[in-house]
């Protein structure tokens, strides 16, 4: 695989850093480089910042991307972490190259920074390299370990496909890809109606009921899952949020991707932060033989609630 310019996004890095060490171990392990730049501040994200100011957004998604450029303007890709950073980067990425009145604003505002308008980046979500470039068949041949036995539910989210002209990936009607990628480290994938319904974070601040609500929703279609698999920190923290919030539901841990693929690949669940999830997912460990975890949270197995 190539080298890609790796955007962690705010989140991953100030909340999960686990989450990155995950993907940086599966990087590894998978012969994939990715380049660290300096300066990178927050995307910012798709949905609260655009809606107030797209202006102020779309300058600070293109100094993102002048800094994933490098002061030659060499670099081919930009690999994000978290769903919201892709729809983000990409997103602005597009209308840089398309909306000329925008770009020549955004061209000024970089050079008074010091920075130049770069639009020769492409922007991926890392979910995105591993299925287009090295694909689910392919990606079975490296596992050491794995996750045979366990039926696991999937939520890709709403800014991993959509837009859909400009995000480019998978059907966001009938998203497919994160399935087979789950499926490829040896688990079984449960199917339920609501896979394509948001996790309802965007709508928290403006409505936290309808927002709890819509991820309890989710939470009780997959009870009966080992675990709930995600792609993106925000929908990560908002299924574990309403778990703590109403005891009422059932406990399910959730996963990021590459914290399953990481432990697929041989990592230790310690050294990807897997004890510290608030949701314990210390019965999904141990039947694939690991220690339980030493830090405090909920424990979760499936279908069952707290004490």
């Amino acid at each position: 695989m190539s080298a890609h310019v790796l955007y962690p996004g705010c989140l991953i890095s100030r909340r999960y850093p686990g989450f990155e060490a995950a993907a940086r171990f599966v990087a590894k392990k998978l012969g994939m480089e990715l380049v660290d730049r300096e300066g990178f501040t927050c995307c910012p994200d798709p949905v609260w910042l655009r809606s107030a100011r797209q202006d102020l957004w779309l300058r600070m998604a293109a100094r993102n991307l002048a800094v994933a450029a490098g002061q030659n303007g060499d670099a081919g890709s930009l690999v994000a972490l978290c769903n919201g950073c892709f729809e983000t980067l990409n997103t602005a990425l597009h209308l840089l190259k398309t909306d000329q009145k925008q770009r020549e604003q955004v061209a000024r505002f970089l050079e008074s920074q010091g920075q130049t308008l770069s639009t020769c980046l492409q922007v991926k979500h890392l979910v995105q390299v591993v299925y287009e470039t090295l694909g689910p068949e392919e990606l079975k041949k490296h596992l050491v370990r794995p996750l045979e036995g366990l039926t696991l539910a999937t939520h890709p989210g709403c800014h991993l496909t959509r837009p859909s002209d400009i995000a480019r990936f998978d059907d966001p009607l009938n998203p497919r890809a994160l399935d087979e990628l789950v499926e490829a480290l040896g688990a079984r994938v449960l199917d339920y109606p609501t896979k394509s319904q948001c996790c309802g974070l965007p709508v928290f601040v403006t409505d936290r009921e309808l927002s709890l609500s819509l991820a309890a929703e989710k939470i009780r279609a997959v009870a009966q899952a080992d675990g709930l698999v995600v792609t993106c920190p925000s929908c990560f923290q908002q299924f574990e949020t309403v778990q703590m919030l109403d005891r009422s539901l059932p406990r399910v841990p959730v996963f990021y991707y590459f914290e399953l693929l990481a432990l697929a690949l041989g990592a230790d669940p310690g050294e990807i932060g897997l004890d510290q999830h608030r949701i314990k997912a210390d019965a999904v460990l141990a039947r694939l033989g690991h220690a339980k975890s030493s830090a405090h949270g909920v424990s979760g197995a499936r279908g069952t609630k707290p004490n």
